[in-house]
Parts: structure tokens; sequence; C-alpha cells
């Protein structure tokens, strides 16, 4: 019986020696995370999240897991003794192969890592490349934090095997920016906590206004549960002249039960508060700030990847350079800023915003293209469609060789009308699709511009067209009524002005202080449009004049430019429909020749002279006047 018993327990000794990890030969790797802080913190989080994405991807480790220092709660030698013998017996028997370290308070346990663990690979994500006594780091200690008191991190590394990813705090920048968006600010209020990153803080906001604001009041608010009425007070406060900067603001509280407890929910007042709060950290817009200016997020995850790999690639961390996100980007909340009164114009022009609410473009923009192609698909087939009638009639009622010229001369517009309809229709769809793919304001600002622009020619294109088609079946619609000339030309003057090229002037010369007359007032601008965008087209340099002259029974309209002049075989050709003289200038042929059936419909001429090439050309036109 007894040796049935031994053979059993043996039997059962070898199989759990067979299936541990060890007799299996697992070879994964335990990746440790010490934060300085608690869970509440967002900061630390945007941190911690990444590493255990990375981590958990990859199959030669176990589940990383993260151990909290509850940093606020260590007041004194005591506390500090308690919690590092907890973390070390806690992974007595789980020694980690690589450890990741946030803020700097993880790295005051170095010495005893090196005691309990060897020469274990660290990576230390800080806020400060400097380092202080382990009493500095106490909260609430009452050691200086400036930089006398600090020793560069750079000195150490020979001695420990580690590295860090430096974040720093921009608060010079993002008191600047505050100063920007309220020109009036006289007092900075710092919301902080007693931890030693704000007592470091606290000391350099002091200096920085000192030197740069001297005028400006500074106070700086320790979380606790007696300054806690006090921050309700400030975010209640109208007085926007009163800048508010957030960093971490945590403070403990004796539960009914006699244990410690952190506080954090008056930060989060924030949110429903109309006084606009800054932050140190992008983290913050959680609780509701207006902004700051922060170190870039994309060059941090990049500085935080590449700190990993070598981590976790066995590289020696004492040889790596100290890596230091460099960019900084503002962003600033676009809903939390209107609610203040701050327009968008008061921020500065490199600003990113979050919360701004979508433009009607970014809304539509795919119902908008579908509706441009749609117009566009439907104008060429009314275009085929006019082309083809129109092309049996003439063959009907006209003699062969005119036909065949009608035929040469329209065949020639359809496969320019082809052209010209593709060109503003690529540079739509094409933008279109770059623009949900930049975040870039300047460059969406650029997008869409030329989006806008060629909506127009488009639309243009079309109105010419359906004009033409008009035309050819007699339905072009005349409307008189009392007409206000100088109305006209101003308006006509205001519309072309942007497309001058530069340095070609526009002058408008009214004939008279007021020139009522009775004619289709949208047609008359047209016209004057049309020979407008012909001047500008053909001017590269010098003036372009237009105006009018009361003349004993009629109007005389004229455009007089300096651009290329029209060769004297030319000019007969001009108002010719369909006819382009220069293949290579933009538009579709069909802005005169609309013009002029125009004119002779409300009983007016039109003609143009010209002395020849770079000698400029006067367009002109006459409507009847009473006199």
């Amino acid at each position: 019986m007894k040796r049935n018993l031994l053979f059993l327990l043996l039997t059962l000794f070898a199989a759990c020696a067979f299936f541990s990890p060890h007799a299996r030969g697992d070879e994964r790797k335990r990746l440790l995370i010490i934060n300085s802080y608690h869970d509440g913190a967002p900061w630390a989080q945007d941190i911690i999240n990444p590493v255990l994405y990375d981590i958990s991807t990859r199959d030669n480790f176990y589940a990383p897991e993260v151990i909290y220092l509850n940093n606020t709660l260590i007041h004194n030698h005591e506390d500090f003794s308690v919690m590092e013998e907890g973390l070390f017996k806690k992974f007595s028997n789980r020694k980690p192969d690589y450890l990741v370290l946030v803020g700097n308070f993880s790295f005051t346990l170095r010495d005893r890592i090196v005691k309990e663990w060897g020469n274990v690979p660290m990576l230390l994500i800080c806020q400060s490349a400097e380092y202080g006594s382990q009493e500095f780091y106490y909260t609430n200690a009452s050691t200086e934090a400036d930089s006398e008191t600090l020793r560069p991190l750079q000195e150490l590394q020979g001695k420990f095997n580690f590295s860090i990813v430096h974040i720093p705090n921009l608060y010079e920048q993002t008191i600047d920016l505050m100063r920007h968006i309220f020109p009036e600010m006289r007092k900075l209020v710092f919301v902080a906590d007693g931890l030693y990153i704000n007592r470091y803080l606290d000391h350099e906001i002091r200096s920085y206004i000192r030197s740069n604001y001297q005028s400006m009041e500074y106070e700086w608010l320790v979380a606790s549960d007696s300054s806690s009425e006090q921050l309700q007070q400030y975010l209640l406060s109208k007085d926007y002249n009163t800048g508010l900067l957030l960093s971490t603001w945590f403070y403990e509280r004796m539960t009914i039960h006699g244990y410690p407890q952190l506080i954090a929910g008056d930060a989060h007042l924030i949110k429903s508060v109309r006084h606009p709060v800054f932050g140190l950290r992008e983290a913050y817009f959680s609780y509701g700030i207006a902004g700051g200016t922060f170190p870039s997020p994309e060059e941090f995850s990049v500085q935080l990847k590449a700190g990993l790999s070598d981590l976790i690639s066995g590289t020696d961390m004492s040889k790596i350079p100290f890596r230091k996100v460099e960019k900084k980007v503002t962003i600033l909340n676009y809903e939390k800023l209107e609610q203040c009164g701050v327009s968008e114009k008061d921020c500065p022009q490199d600003a990113v915003f979050i919360n701004k609410p979508k433009t009607i473009w970014e809304q539509y923009s795919i119902v908008i293209i579908f509706a441009i192609i749609t117009v566009a698909a439907l104008t060429i087939v009314a275009i085929v469609v006019l082309f083809f009638q129109r092309r049996k009639i003439e063959i009907l009622d006209q003699a062969r060789e005119k036909a065949m010229e009608s035929d040469r001369l329209k065949m020639a517009f359809l496969a320019n009308m082809s052209h010209e309809i593709r060109t503003p229709l690529n540079a739509i769809v094409g933008f279109s699709r770059l623009l949900p793919k930049t975040k870039d304001p300047e460059k969406q600002a650029r997008f869409v511009e030329t989006i806008n622009m060629n909506n127009e020619l488009l639309l243009k294109l079309i109105g010419d067209v359906l004009d033409t088609a008009k035309i050819e079946s007699n339905t072009l619609d005349i409307h008189k009524e009392q007409t206000d000339v100088n109305k006209v030309l101003e308006s006509a003057e205001s519309t072309v002005r942007f497309r001058l090229r530069k340095g070609v002037g526009l002058v408008l010369k009214l004939g008279a202080p007021d020139c009522i007359v009775f004619t289709d007032s949208v047609r008359l601008r047209q016209v004057i449009v049309n020979l407008l965008t012909n001047a500008i087209k053909f001017t590269e340099a010098g003036v372009i004049t237009f105006g009018y002259e009361k003349r004993k029974d009629e109007l005389y309209f004229y455009v007089r430019d300096t651009g290329q002049g029209i060769p004297p075989d030319k000019i007969d050709l001009l108002f010719t429909r369909f006819t382009k003289l220069d293949n290579f200038a933009q538009g579709n042929g069909l802005g005169l020749s609309i013009s002029k059936s125009i004119v002779e419909l409300v009983g007016g001429k039109i003609g143009v002279e010209s002395e020849g090439l770079g000698k400029g050309s006067l367009f002109w036109f006459t409507l009847p006047w009473p006199g």
C-alpha cells in the first residue's frame, strides 16, 4: 500500500515537472510597467495603453503587467518603504525581463531593482530629463524644486542599463498662448497638486512670469480639501482675465474607515463650466480644457515605439541616446472657446481645432460631387443631342459644302467641350479625394479653394452651352426692366477683380452719376462680364479700362485692354460661334458669340477694334438710349 502511494506521488511530481513552463522549454519574456501615478491619471494611460497593445501582439511574451505606485500617497520614508517592500515581494517569484518606467518617481527604485532583479534593461518615459534625491519625490515635500537641486539623468546612464523618452511640459508656450487669446489676462492660477513635478513647475512658471509678464499676478492653487472650494469659485467666475492652467489635480482624503482615498472629481467640473481652462497635457481634453501647446502626439508615438523596440531587442540600453519629443502642436477646443466668446480669428493661425462643427462641404461632399458629375454628364448628353439635331437640319437646309464646314467646326467644338468639361471635373474629383486624407488646415483651405474655382468654371461652361442652345432654337428670353447701369457695372467689377493677373490693373469709368435704361439687367451684366473675362484672359500686363458713354440716341459701352491684340485677318471670326483664335487659352469659344446674340436681341450693336498683335484691343457695344 505504501509502495503504491509512493509510486503515485512520484508520478504526479514527474507530470508536474513535465508540464511546467521550464520543462516545455517556454522562453517567453516578462515585461513589467511601473507607473509612478495611479490608474486614474489620463497622461499615464496614454503611455501605458500603446505599450500594452504592442506587447500583447507578440508571441514570445507573457501578458504584460502594470503596477501603480500611487506617488500622490507617498509623503515620507515610511510610506516609500511600505510601497517598495510590497512591490518586490509581489514579484519575488516573477522576475521581469524588461521594465517600462512611467514618471521620474519610479526611477527612484533603480538601486533596489538592480539588487533584486539584476541588470534588467529599463525604458523611462518622463516629463523631466533630471533627477533628484528620494525625498524630492515625496508629495508635498518641503524639498526645494528648482534646477539647482536636480542633476541630469545623463550622468546615471553609464551606471544603470536604461534610456529615456522625454516628453517635456510646454508651460512657456501654453502661457504665451493664453495671453495671445486673452490679451487682458492679468492673473495666472496654476491649478496643480503637490507632486514633485508640480513643485518644480511652480518654480519655473514663477520665474517665467517674472521675466516676461512683470505685471501679471501668479498663484499656485495646491490640490486639497480646503482648496477645492476655491477652485470651484474660479471655475464659476466669468472673469476671463484670470487664466487657469491645469496640471495633475489629485489629493488625499481619509475615508470613514480611516483609509486614504484619492480625490480627482473637482477637475471634472471643468467640463460643465464656461470658464476656459488650459492644460499641460493633451490627455486633459477628457476633463474639458480649452486647449494648450503640447508635445506632438505623432512624434511621441514614433519615439515610444522606437524606444520599446530597443528595449525588447536585447540592445544595451545604456548605449541608447536619450530621446526627446521636440515637435510642438497647439490644440484648441473650438466648442469651449466659442462658449467663452472667442472666435477662431483670435487664435494662432497654426492652431489645430477639435470639436469644430463640420462645414456644409464636409457634411455633404459626396452628394455635391455626385450632383456635379450628374450635371456634367447630362450636359454632355445635351450637347451631343443638340449637335446631332442641328447637324441634321443643316444638311437638309444648306448646300453640301457649307454643311461640311459646319460639321468640321462642330466636331472641333464637341472635342473642345469634352476637354473643357473634363478639366474642371478632374480637378473637382481629384482634390475632393485628397481633402479627407489631409489634416493640414492650409492644405484643406487650398484644396477647397481649387474645388470652388473649378465649380465656377463648370457652371459657367454649362450656362454658356444652355444659352447657345436657346439661341439656336430662338428661345433665349429677354426680360426688360428699369436698370441702373452704374450698379450693373460695379457688380461686374467686383465679380472679375479677383481673376486679374498679378500686375494688371482694372479701371471703371462711369459715364454719368446716374443712368437708368430700360433693358435686361441680367443679360447686360452677362455681356459686360464676358468682355471683361476675355480681356483678362489675354492681358498679362498693363491695365483694363471699361465703362460707358452717353451719346445722342445710344449708350456706348467699351472694354479696352493692353493685351496681346488681334491680327486684322482674324477680327471677323471673333463673334463666330464655336470659334477660338487661341486653342491654348482657357474657354469654350462661346462667350463672344453669346454676347453678340444678346446685344442684337435688345436692339444694339457689338464690335471690336485692334491695331494688331501686341497693341491691345477695344471691344464695344451699344444699347438704345432715349436721350
